[in-house]
């Protein structure tokens, strides 16, 4: 059918395609809620957001109630509003709603998780409860849904990032000073280990190597998606900084030459990339 190739498109994150099927499928039933709100979800992630808005408001005239509309439009409201604060009390109240989770309904608990980490990591930078998430997606729900793979490891990233600039800055209010350690050094003297000659403690490089497997999976369940595509050597790179010579964890076998920084921003894959 029209909605279920549109859906398909949208899980390739090919959202030019995805809003013409997905607009076909609501001229056969126009009356049809789900359709409506997937074609919704998908003029967002288009980035057509006049169109968004519009379509808002012809759904409204259904006038029924769909919980999975009111997520899209909580997720409206933080990604392209920027209203945070109004887009996170939605958020609480729709987590209290959750339906049940079943592999073949879109209105389901996978949903609603990923949604709400995807709120928490780039909105809140609340890294550590939206890995809560994550993780009981990957665990229980969706074990093989890339972009939940793709997001993990880069939140798992970005806490590390946040609490070792956070210590540094402690350190330098401080005045204490951390020596580098040049780990290719064959020095007796410097053959104790990584966590005692090194920034990096055993937690980070656990995380790390759990961040390298959950991007390596990404990439290997879908490497056509643009994000993961484009993302995944600077990904392997940033971690193999932290995991250096302690394993292969972090090999990279994918060349590409866009940068990478972990920062929100209004595109589509939620991220500001140096010319992505």
């Amino acid at each position: 059918s029209y909605w279920l190739y549109g859906r398909i498109l949208m899980e390739q994150q090919d959202f030019e395609k995805s809003t013409l099927y997905l607009k076909n499928a609501i001229d056969l039933q126009r009356n049809n809620p789900l359709y409506r709100c997937d074609y919704i979800l998908s003029l967002i992630e288009y980035k057509k957001y006049t169109e968004a808005v519009s379509e808002m408001q012809n759904y409204k005239k259904l006038k029924v109630h769909y919980s999975y509309f009111d997520l899209i439009y909580t997720y409206f409201i933080a990604k392209v509003r920027r209203q945070t604060d109004d887009a996170n009390k939605n958020f609480k109240i729709l987590m209290n709603q959750i339906p049940a989770d079943h592999p073949t309904s879109i209105n389901s608990k996978f949903m609603y998780y990923y949604y709400y980490a995807w709120f928490l990591q780039y909105m809140m930078k609340d890294y550590v409860e939206a890995l809560k998430y994550y993780d009981l997606i990957i665990d229980e729900l969706r074990p093989k849904h890339a972009l939940t793979a793709y997001h993990y490891s880069v939140c798992i990233i970005s806490k590390w990032m946040q609490q070792n600039t956070k210590q540094r800055q402690e350190n330098i209010k401080n005045n204490e000073v951390i020596e580098e350690v040049d780990l290719n050094d064959d020095d007796d003297d410097v053959s104790r280990s990584r966590s005692e000659t090194s920034e990096y403690g055993e937690e980070q490089i656990r995380e790390y190597k759990h961040a390298s497997r959950l991007i390596k999976k990404a990439y290997e369940l879908n490497p056509n998606i643009p994000i993961i595509q484009q993302h995944y050597r600077q990904l392997l790179q940033k971690i193999q900084r932290v995991l250096g010579e302690l394993s292969d964890e972090a090999s990279i076998v994918e060349d590409k030459d866009e940068g990478f920084t972990i920062v929100i921003s209004n595109d589509n894959d939620d991220e500001k990339k140096d010319d992505k």
